[in-house]
């Protein structure tokens, strides 16, 4: 191989007579023409997302309901509330569906019909909840009110204005 030190490669065939060495690029086409290698190795392969570290290359997950440890806040259980984008009461569930070898959380989110503890809403709680989130439009109502600033009529920019 030419010496890659070397600050400008030489002229294709002129100045080989004059200092016996060939050119750069010579010497490159006749270091690729008798480099035998071995064969290109294959890639290692990737890692399957659908099987459990825990026995890799062994199976797919195993899928388990389970409360969720990290969501906030805790010990709620799962239940009818008011719900936040509607007002009408909403079945929120803190079970996950997890591995139970790895760990990895499968679904966040698990349906109300999968939901172990899942039951049907009585008549009073709707009530009850209703009658929450009339409340709850209340106070904000009220809040609203209490902290509205009236609106601003006179000028509203921040530089002072030059005599002419």
């Amino acid at each position: 191989m030419p010496d890659p030190f070397e600050r400008r490669s030489r002229p294709n065939g002129c100045c080989e007579d004059w200092s016996g060495q060939p050119s750069r690029s010579q010497l490159r086409t006749s270091a690729v023409a008798a480099d035998v290698r071995e064969p290109a190795r294959k890639a290692a392969g990737k890692k399957d997302p659908a099987l459990c570290k825990a026995a890799h290359w062994k199976g797919p997950h195993r899928p388990e309901l389970r409360v969720s440890q990290y969501r906030w806040p805790q010990k709620r259980g799962c239940r009818w509330d008011a719900s936040w984008s509607r007002d009408e009461p909403g079945w929120f569930c803190d079970h996950e569906e997890a591995c139970a070898g790895c760990g990895k959380i499968l679904r966040s989110r698990i349906p109300r019909a999968e939901c172990p503890d899942f039951v049907p809403i009585a008549p009073g709680q709707h009530a009850a909840i209703m009658a929450g989130i009339r409340r709850r439009e209340d106070e904000l109502a009220a809040s609203r009110a209490r902290f509205r600033k009236p609106p601003v009529t006179g000028p509203q920019g921040y530089r002072k204005r030059r005599s002419a």
